[in-house]
């Protein structure tokens, strides 16, 4: 599953890069690790389950958070 879900990461990565909109001096790796540890489980059960977020506020945050790390400005 977690294998899965990391080959999913990688292949937004690998879309962002060939878009030109991966984020400017961040590697395609480095940008996989990130988005595969930040969509964790862990990480939602973590905010959901035990800091009271609601599935929405979860997505909305962490979507733009995701974003704003991933994504260059102006794209």
């Amino acid at each position: 599953r977690l294998d899965n879900r990391l080959s999913g990461c990688r292949e937004i990565v690998v879309r962002l890069k060939r878009d030109g909109t991966l984020r400017a001096g961040l590697s395609p790796d480095v940008a996989t690790d990130l988005l595969w540890t930040l969509t964790s489980l862990r990480t939602w059960e973590d905010l959901v389950l035990l800091r009271g977020w609601s599935a929405e506020q979860y997505e909305e945050r962490l979507g733009a958070a995701l974003r704003r790390l991933l994504v260059r400005e102006g794209a």
